[in-house]
């Protein structure tokens, strides 16, 4: 289960504890839908690009990796 939070700074705040940072985007119009998994905490927002740049820096800096699909674990071999 993710506990999804709505302050990022709160977020990287927490992510000092944690070694896997996991994020995925989405393009939504003028926005962009930005989710960060860090441990049990997660960021589910629509973004402005400005803050999106801030946001990316950030993941890089944390070497985060890119959730691309997810698949239950029964089917993964399939």
């Amino acid at each position: 289960m993710v506990e999804v939070i709505e302050d990022f700074e709160a977020l990287k705040d927490y992510a000092q504890y944690c070694r896997l940072v996991l994020y995925s985007m989405e393009e939504a119009g003028d926005t962009t839908r930005v989710r960060v998994r860090v441990g049990r905490l997660g960021f589910d927002q629509y973004l402005p690009k400005p803050k999106l740049k801030e946001i990316e820096a950030w993941l890089t800096a944390h070497d985060a990796l890119k959730v691309v699909d997810v698949v239950d674990d029964a089917f993964f071999f399939v």
